[in-house]
């Protein structure tokens, strides 16, 4: 069964870190080590059949490899991350190596950061600082919503939709994510 564009995903707790790169798992493997080792970090991958993309596991909130790997390959790459202590979620598209665009979206914990910055003296950053860097922020229902792009323009509203959102954008981009991952999958190590 061949996989679709799009992230058909309702839960992401099992979501730390992925890179999803238009490129063969085979020219992947070029850049890896061949032995996993202290200086090395050790992930799996696998293609997805019939897309042209590979999928590597990889370290949350830490997008520059799938950055750098877009660079090298000179093609699209894609790095979706969810931070679970916060409860942030997020994405970043790269071609060629530069971002085209970027979401994130979780828990606004604005009194909680205003009680911290008041124990320590600080002043609460302004929405205006909050929203820099963003095309669009948002909060909505406890939520916080921040979206960036070169390609597109979103609402709001759009963006409140959350994973309904990056569904509907990856399936736009053609990116896909598959609803099941094969317990197969090609051992990798490459550097920090």
């Amino acid at each position: 069964m061949k996989t679709r564009p799009g992230f058909p995903h309702k839960d992401i707790s099992w979501l730390c870190g992925l890179i999803a790169i238009q490129a063969p798992l085979a020219s992947i493997k070029t850049l890896s080590s061949r032995k996993p080792s202290a200086r090395t970090r050790a992930t799996q991958g696998f293609e997805l059949e019939g897309t042209g993309f590979t999928l590597l596991a990889w370290e949350k909130c830490e997008p520059d490899f799938a950055q750098q790997l877009s660079k090298k390959f000179r093609t699209t790459a894609a790095y979706l991350w969810d931070e679970d202590t916060s409860g942030w979620f997020g994405y970043s598209i790269f071609k060629d190596g530069t971002e085209l665009e970027a979401f994130q979206c979780g828990a606004n914990c604005d009194e909680e950061l205003a009680e911290f910055a008041e124990e320590l003296g600080d002043a609460m950053p302004t929405q205006a600082k909050k929203k820099k860097g963003w095309d669009v922020a948002v909060s909505h229902d406890g939520e916080d919503f921040q979206f960036r792009s070169k390609l597109a323009k979103a609402a709001g509203k759009e963006l409140s939709k959350g994973l309904g959102f990056v569904d509907a954008r990856f399936k736009a981009l053609g990116i896909p994510i598959p609803k099941n991952f094969p317990e197969k999958q090609e051992p990798l190590s490459f550097p920090p």
